[in-house]
């Protein structure tokens, strides 16, 4: 595991919006980003983008940075890039601290991961017990990895991941990214956003069918 690295603060009197995404394969995967990402993004008026990892190729950077700032974390897959992305960032964001990382954290842990899944199963409660050992003071743990959505509060802490917006197949999966909001007072809002009208067939993205549709409130 790296040691912690340096703190990024952020301040304003606005509520700062911040994109979230993960898991995007780009190209290992499919050959772009969802083709209405970018848009939802935009709409979303952003301030900044999280990505969770796996990105796979660092024009991912390049296009999402066309929109806003962006922090990025170094995912399983992202082995090729250079230079090369930090395992772990901590930003302290209107008073709010938040750990974002891929979530496998090492190649122990990845792969105690994959025979986790196999036997059990995606189980959040593995990440509940992971990320707090990696920052303890964080209040909000940002992660990829498992290509499964999770926007859950557990006493003070919230365990936030955007799910994929590249990969996955209805009904198992849902396309998503997701939006963080934290108010000058450190209040936070929080949601997932499903992206529709496209999917993945032989790498590529193809228009007229969606996945399973759900629509998460801030929370």
């Amino acid at each position: 595991m790296e040691k912690l690295p340096d703190i990024v603060e952020i301040h304003s009197s606005n509520p700062i919006t911040i994109g979230v995404i993960a898991d995007t394969h780009i190209p290992d995967r499919v050959n772009s980003l969802h083709p209405n990402l970018m848009h939802e993004l935009q709409e979303s008026k952003v301030d900044y983008i999280f990505h969770a990892g796996d990105l796979s190729h660092r024009k991912v950077l390049e296009e999402l940075e066309t929109l806003a700032p962006v922090f990025a974390v170094r995912g399983n897959r992202d082995f090729l890039i250079r230079p090369k992305l930090p395992l772990i960032r901590i930003l302290i964001i209107n008073g709010v601290r938040i750990l974002l990382t891929h979530g496998h954290l090492s190649p122990a842990v990845y792969w105690s991961d994959k025979i986790s899944n196999i036997l059990h199963g995606y189980e959040l409660k593995r990440y509940m017990r992971r990320l707090p050992r990696v920052d303890s003071r964080a209040q909000i743990f940002v992660f990829g990895h498992t290509h499964m959505a999770e926007n859950t509060q557990i006493n003070e802490k919230i365990f936030f991941n955007p799910d994929g917006s590249s990969v996955g197949s209805p009904p198992k999966y849902l396309l998503s990214f997701g939006i963080l909001q934290i108010k000058s007072d450190g209040n936070v809002e929080r949601k997932i956003i499903p992206l529709t009208g496209a999917v993945v067939k032989f790498g590529r993205w193809e228009y007229g069918e969606s996945h399973h549709h759900r629509e998460d409130k801030y929370s």
